[in-house]
C-alpha cells in the first residue's frame, strides 16, 4: 500500500535509529534491541524470516549476547550495525568485501562482529562499500569496492 501522506508505522518499539537497504529496513530500537521488516534474502535473520522470503511487519532480529545497539546504517544489500561498546556488526550481501570479512558470493544473513583496529565512534554504508570512523583516532577506516567508496 502506498502512503502520501505519513502514517504511523505499528512498530511495537520505540525506534531510535533506522537504516534503509533496497528491500529491506533495519532499526535500533530504544532498548538496544534491533528489528527489521522486508525481503529477507540479505537482512538481518530472524526467528520469522526462517520461513518468509517477507517480512511485513517488523520483527526483532537473533542476536545474543551483546552491548545494546545504537546506530544501522544499510548499503544497497548489506548492513553495518554500531553497538554501544564500539563493536561493528555486519550482515549481508558481501562480494566485495562490504562486510569486512572473507568475500563470499552468497549473502551471510547472520548478524556478526567484525575485527576492527580501534572501537568505533560511527559507520557508514555506500553501495558496494562500508566504513567507520574510530573512537579515538577519528580515523575513516574503509573496506569493500574502494574506487566506489563514495557511491
Amino acid at each position: 500500500r502506498i502512503e502520501r501522506v505519513p502514517a504511523a508505522v505499528p512498530i511495537p518499539l520505540r525506534i531510535q535509529h533506522i537504516g534503509c537497504a533496497r528491500h529491506f529496513v533495519i532499526a535500533v530500537a530504544a532498548d538496544g534491541s534491533l528489528v527489521t521488516w522486508g525481503r529477507t534474502t540479505h537482512a538481518p535473520r530472524t526467528r520469522r524470516s526462517r520461513d518468509a522470503a517477507v517480512l511485513a511487519t517488523p520483527h526483532v532480529v537473533d542476536v545474543k549476547g551483546t552491548a545494546p545497539f545504537v546506530r544501522a546504517v544499510c548499503g544497497d544489500h548489506h548492513a553495518l550495525v554500531l553497538d554501544d561498546s564500539g563493536a561493528v556488526w555486519s550482515c549481508g550481501y558481501n562480494a566485495d568485501g562490504q562486510l569486512g570479512r572473507d568475500m563470499d558470493e552468497q549473502p551471510d544473513r547472520n548478524l556478526l562482529p567484525i575485527e576492527v583496529k580501534e572501537e568505533a565512534r560511527d559507520i557508514l554504508c555506500g553501495k558496494w562499500t562500508s566504513g567507520f570512523v574510530g573512537a579515538t583516532s577519528r580515523h575513516l577506516y574503509a573496506f569493500g569496492l574502494g574506487d566506489r567508496f563514495c557511491n
